[in-house]
């Protein structure tokens, strides 16, 4: 759990989510569970939609509100939790669209958590990698663009430099994703390397929100 930023007492309280008077009120129209329907469960696997009452217990915000309102725990350790339940609302609005808030950037979220964390799995996973991948694509090497793109986002969260030297032919080739990250890493070591993304893929959400956070962050970011 510490890979995670989840191994003191303040960190484990922002994993609240709600109390049993809050799961009272949510069950309160659900029949009663009768454990005599075998066929009930099917094989078949399937996704189930958004579901707000989901989404509400879900919400890291209003599970930090309810903590408060519970007065379960003392008051000091609420205080503490405020940084889990922050890391706990960047990961899940990463993951989950319907928990994003209004103005929502995911570039944002991640310069605060390379900036103000040592954490290296959390970026990742915000990111769409992980540990495992990362060793895997490493076993791959850059040549690959899926490879790179994991390459990349892995010297993110380890806070090492992008390769050097750099060159554009090498950017080209990378995937969207990794073009972005790449370019996100250049603009955290106060260079610009937005100019080099294609212009057809400028109208991605991802391409607008790492340029709307690079006009405020990133230097030369004119493009």
């Amino acid at each position: 759990m510490r890979r995670f930023g989840i191994d003191e007492p303040g960190q484990l309280a922002a994993q609240f989510m709600a109390d049993a008077a809050v799961l009272r009120e949510l069950t309160a129209q659900t029949p009663p569970l009768v454990d005599d329907f075998p066929r009930r469960i099917g094989p078949a696997f399937y996704t189930e939609p958004s579901t707000p009452r989901y989404v509400r217990l879900m919400d890291a915000r209003l599970g930090r509100e309810r903590l408060e309102a519970t007065h379960l725990l003392p008051a000091a350790l609420v205080a503490e939790s405020a940084a889990g339940f922050r890391r706990r609302d960047i990961l899940q609005a990463a993951l989950y669209p319907a928990l994003r808030p209004a103005g929502y950037n995911l570039w944002s979220d991640v310069a605060e958590l390379v900036r103000g964390s040592g954490l290296v799995d959390l970026p990742r996973w915000v990111l769409g990698s992980g540990a495992t991948v990362a060793r895997i694509a490493a076993r791959v090497g850059p040549a690959d663009p899926l490879a790179a793109e994991h390459l990349a986002i892995d010297a993110l969260a380890n806070r090492r430099r992008p390769p050097q030297p750099w060159e554009r032919g090498r950017f080209m080739a990378m995937t969207a994703k990794g073009q972005l990250v790449t370019a996100f890493h250049h603009c955290l070591e106060g260079r610009s390397v937005l100019e080099w993304i294609p212009e057809d893929r400028r109208a991605g959400e991802m391409y607008r929100s790492l340029l709307a956070w690079a006009g405020d962050n990133c230097r030369a970011s004119e493009v």
